[in-house]
């Protein structure tokens, strides 16, 4: 009976010494993951779809409005041409440049209206609409042109009835004799080519007064 007692309290040990050998080493293996949950992951830098009523995760690189499905307006706005967008409103034209058009819109810098004339720069502080409306008329053509396309062109009339000079190519283009620093900004209604310098050599009578 003793031997029998000790050879179940031996086998009793041994079982319970195999079964901790068992454990420990059970944290040494890998991570099992069926084919099935792989196909379930996602890649890395996939987002997951989400899912019904819930709001999809916003790009952080796309969250602005393409600029191209903005109005003239809207686009000088964007491209930083206060000065431009300030004269348009005291003109009155703003309301046109966000109709259908299209136009062609040859903006002056903010510089260059810093650095035109002084009756130029008054008409921003103390706005007088016939005057600015003059003014801006002379900037805007009707009808969308890319610089490849005024090229070819050699001149434009504008709405004011002004005809402007074209001379150059694609890549160094002049109105007027005035560098366009950056073409062909797309807007919904148009295209935007910034000038280095205000258009006011072209006559306008209530710039003359």
């Amino acid at each position: 009976m003793l031997i029998r007692s000790s050879f179940s309290v031996l086998t009793a040990v041994v079982f319970i010494t195999f079964g901790l050998l068992l454990k420990g080493c059970g944290g040494d293996q890998p991570d099992q993951t069926s084919p099935e949950d792989m196909e379930e992951m996602p890649e890395a830098g996939e987002q997951e779809a989400p899912q019904p009523g819930e709001e999809p995760e916003q790009d952080p690189m796309g969250e602005s409005e393409d600029i191209g499905d903005m109005d003239l307006v809207e686009t000088m706005i964007i491209e930083n041409l206060s000065a431009m967008v300030s004269a348009l409103e005291g003109s009155g034209m703003t309301e046109e440049l966000q109709q259908d058009g299209p136009y062609t819109v040859f903006a002056p810098s903010d510089e260059a209206f810093q650095q035109a004339p002084e009756e130029v720069q008054q008409l921003l502080v103390n706005p007088d609409p016939e005057a600015l409306e003059d003014l801006m008329a002379g900037h805007v053509v009707e009808g969308e042109y890319t610089t490849d396309e005024l090229a070819e062109m050699g001149e434009v009339e504008t709405v004011s009835g002004d005809v402007l000079s074209i001379e150059g190519d694609g890549d160094m283009l002049e109105v007027e004799g005035v560098n366009i620093a950056f073409n062909d900004i797309e807007a919904e209604n148009g295209v935007i080519h910034t000038l280095e310098t205000v258009l006011t050599d072209l006559g306008y009578a209530s710039l003359e007064q």
